[in-house]
């Protein structure tokens, strides 16, 4: 039996072997891995890692580490925020319309999404913290949906509805929330589109904000990815 301890950065064998040669121990671990000896220490990391993103949910190590800091973020926001409420110094997102997080979060993710989702695909597995990045919610089958909200826009004679995308490409699909304006907010359409779905010439997920015009054959362009009257639950609320 091959005696492995030896390998070992911290054993004797290993400190006496490297004083021998006159190496380093990093020196030494890099010998012995060209030499096959033992396995690249980078690679066993590597391997680590991406198990313990994957059993989280997460495709790989750099997107669990991202929402692993988001969620510490979150943590400090959300005591600093819940203190500045119960002193009377800011009012909560929900109180608050002219809050730019009020549409977005309060009303297109929590009142909508949790409504909206489930009858798409099914239970809602995780709902992510506020400003988690990427998705909003992770549905059963380990689908990323990401909610963008946006009222009705007119300017320079075009009036339409321009929802941000971000190159989000970690998120499977966008639910689009499309409403009249920020006074009434009456939700008008509702676009779910895949990340991978090609539009105007690319994949839907590789540009920054995308125009839809408010007019016959502006809308006509994106009718496949209409669900508003399909949905029994916002027939039921009107």
């Amino acid at each position: 039996m091959i005696d492995m301890s030896k390998y070992n950065p911290m054993s004797k064998e290993f400190q006496e072997e490297a004083k021998r040669l006159g190496l380093t121990g990093n020196q030494l671990i890099k010998k012995y891995v060209q030499e096959g000896k033992i396995e690249n220490p980078a690679n066993i990391n590597r391997e680590r890692n991406k198990g313990i993103a994957e059993r989280a949910g997460f495709k790989n190590h750099n997107e669990y580490e991202l929402n692993r800091c988001h969620k510490d973020m979150e943590h400090k926001r959300k005591y600093t925020q819940e203190w500045r409420h119960s002193n009377g110094i800011q009012l909560s997102m929900e109180e608050n319309k002219d809050c730019a997080h009020y549409l977005g979060t309060f009303i297109a993710e929590r009142q909508y999404g949790r409504i909206i989702l489930p009858e798409m695909f099914g239970g809602i597995e995780q709902e992510m913290p506020y400003g988690n990045p990427y998705y909003d919610f992770l549905m059963t089958g380990n689908i990323k949906i990401d909610i963008k909200s946006c009222c009705l826009r007119e300017m320079k004679g075009w009036s339409g509805w321009e929802p941000h995308v971000r190159f989000n490409n970690v998120t499977d699909y966008f639910l689009i929330l499309a409403f009249d304006d920020r006074e009434n907010l009456h939700l008008v359409h509702i676009w779910m589109i895949g990340k991978n779905e090609i539009i105007r010439g690319e994949k839907f997920y590789m540009r920054d904000s995308i125009k839809i015009t408010n007019t016959r054959r502006g809308l006509l362009e994106f009718k496949r990815f209409d669900w508003t009257d399909k949905l029994e639950c916002l027939k039921q609320r009107s």
